[in-house]
């Protein structure tokens, strides 16, 4: 059992076989009840503790707490969740889904889920407030030529709220008090952060934007240059990597300050492969190695998931298959990688 004491011994593997089925629908059972007296759906505002009878929604629960069995213990964690709606939509953006109070079994998943939760909860709470960040990043003109980018203007806007409200909102608060603190902090922040994340984007779009089109360029003019062609359309490939459609899911919010440089660099890079390809391709011998380790770190922490998650950059949301410890590191790798290449080429 959980402090090491035997529970049987027989060298009848079918008597084995039915004491750890018991013992698993015991455990099955007490997480039923959990799920009963704890799970709340339909969530709109912070008042869902009243159901429970907190102040304060605790990090973990104990199932021995909640059944009574002595010899069961192991623990589970209330988060909020945002899940999909089951009412069938063709909008774009949060009217899809609704919060509820979920018991998790992994900390850390649970700890991810309950940030986004909380910041769901915002938008629901202050919805005055978030109408008019919308309408202003509706309003925002010089961002509607690059929305085909995002996959249309309503997807575009929704990734832009999502990121200024996810950098705002999405924290792990636990009570009414403590809600309404952050609020009161962070409601008049909420106008000039999505300003500035739509200048951001802007710059970034055009940057991108440029660099994409010279690539392309010089692949029409390279097609009998057989180096120079296969460089470039690296190069091409690289940006798009560096530069998804969903960057503002992947990235952190701190991080696109500086995504247009990285972006130029590539450009630059271009630029002077044209006048000295020998020269770049020496320059690229440095960081290849580095480059060559990042993917190989990439494809074992990540290379059981979708093509899409292991062909584009690091993610801001934790994974359950890597520790918070170990995503934050690769994050942090990436990015050194990033700023190698700029001293290397630009």
């Amino acid at each position: 059992d959980e402090e090491d004491n035997e529970i049987a011994a027989s060298r009848d593997l079918q008597i084995l076989e039915e004491i750890s089925s018991a013992n698993n629908l015991d455990s099955a059972d007490i997480f039923e009840k959990a799920k009963k007296k704890w799970e709340i759906e339909g969530i709109t505002s912070w008042d869902f503790l009243t159901k429970l009878n907190l102040k304060s929604l605790p990090i973990s629960i104990k199932l021995d707490d909640i059944s009574g069995l002595e010899k069961i213990s192991f623990e589970l964690f209330p988060a909020l969740s945002v899940e999909p709606s089951t009412i069938s939509s063709n909008r774009v953006g949060m009217e899809n889904s609704k919060i509820a109070l979920r018991l998790f079994t992994d900390l850390q998943h649970a700890q991810s889920s309950h940030k986004e939760g909380v910041r769901y909860l915002f938008c629901i709470c202050y919805e005055n407030d978030m109408n008019a960040l919308k309408k202003d990043i509706k309003s925002a003109a010089r961002l509607k030529g690059y929305s085909s980018f995002f996959g249309g203007v309503d997807r575009l806007n929704f990734s832009i709220f999502e990121c200024a409200t996810r950098y705002l909102f999405a924290c792990d608060i636990r009570s009414k008090e403590d809600f309404e603190t952050h609020a009161a902090l962070m409601l008049p922040k909420l106008y000039p952060t999505g300003q500035e994340l739509i200048s951001r984007v802007t710059e970034i779009c055009q940057e991108y934007e440029s660099a994409m089109k010279f690539l392309q360029s010089i692949l029409l003019k390279s097609l009998n240059r057989e180096q120079m062609f296969l460089l470039m359309n690296s190069l091409k490939t690289e940006l798009e990597q560096l530069v998804p459609p969903d960057f503002l899911q992947k990235y952190q919010y701190s991080r696109l300050s500086e995504l247009k440089r990285y972006i130029a660099a590539i450009k630059i890079r271009a630029e002077r492969a044209i006048v000295d390809l020998s020269k770049d391709q020496k320059r690229w011998a440095e960081v290849e190695k580095y480059v060559k380790r990042l993917e190989k770190i990439r494809m074992s922490m990540f290379g059981g998931l979708s093509e899409d998650f292991t062909s584009n950059p690091p993610f801001t949301l934790n994974l359950p298959c890597c520790s918070k410890e170990k995503t934050e590191a690769f994050d942090e790798l990436f990015w050194a990688v990033e700023e190698y290449k700029v001293s290397l080429f630009a």
